[in-house]
């Protein structure tokens, strides 16, 4: 008998990615326009007013042991259980006043946070009868490259250009990396990444261990927009640390 294939989760798993994705759900659904049409109860002793107080335990115990850290177990314990709590009320909220809300356009939606599916949608479609031009990918152009030992120098910006630093309406550049031996595979994606950056100015040196040296830095990097909303991830690039 064959197994139903696990749906994948529409909330990031990722430490990283959910601390950002929560802050633009969070902020959505209090919009001027979005948040009255959700219906989510406001006020003293409400719903909304119950997940802002569990949004602001995870934030502080999120702040106290943030990933790639040695926080200790205590701290780490205390973030994750901070962090079930909330990601449950979210689900409840998304279940009982989003999802299957139909004066939420799939647009709204998606704004919040949600992927939109045959069973999110509105099922109101328009239908473009002119022509599309493709549009470029939406990440960063960026290399890295080590000059000096125990350094690694990245320059980054706008795809397609020959300008440097963040694109337009962009608030940053957020970096996932790992360095492994210099013979090992390339990763698969961001999420198998231990250690990660964000900035603004390219380029710019980051300081690695000397022991490191004849390793490689492998790296994925996307954009991150000025509501904390993750654009799509580059692919993946690479150096030898001198």
């Amino acid at each position: 008998m064959k197994t139903k294939k696990k749906r994948p989760d529409w909330i990031p798993a990722q430490l990283l990615r959910f601390f950002l994705w929560q802050a633009t759900f969070m902020t959505e659904i209090q919009d001027s326009v979005i948040g009255p049409l959700t219906g989510i109860p406001t006020g003293t002793g409400s719903k909304l007013a119950a997940l802002l107080s569990l949004q602001s335990a995870y934030v502080a115990a999120y702040g106290l042991a943030p990933p790639h850290t040695h926080p200790g177990k205590a701290l780490i314990t205390a973030r994750n259980k901070a962090s079930k709590l909330f990601k449950s009320s979210i689900r409840q909220i998304t279940a009982q006043y989003i999802r299957h809300n139909d004066a939420l356009t799939d647009l709204q939606k998606e704004q919040i946070g949600l992927p939109i599916t045959i069973n999110t949608g509105t099922n109101v479609h328009t239908i473009s009868t002119s022509i599309v031009e493709r549009e470029m990918p939406d990440y960063p152009a960026i290399s890295v490259k080590s000059n000096s030992p125990g350094t690694v120098t990245f320059t980054f910006g706008e795809l397609g250009t020959k300008s440097q630093g963040v694109e337009a309406g962009m608030h940053h550049i957020l970096i996932q990396y790992i360095i492994t031996a210099a013979n090992a595979a390339a990763p698969t994606g961001e999420d198998v990444c231990n250690k990660h950056l964000e900035a603004q100015k390219s380029p710019f040196t980051k300081d690695v261990a000397r022991e490191t040296a004849g390793q490689k830095l492998w790296g994925f990097a996307a954009w991150v927009d000025t509501r904390g909303v993750i654009h799509t991830w580059s692919p993946v690039f690479s150096c030898i640390i001198t």
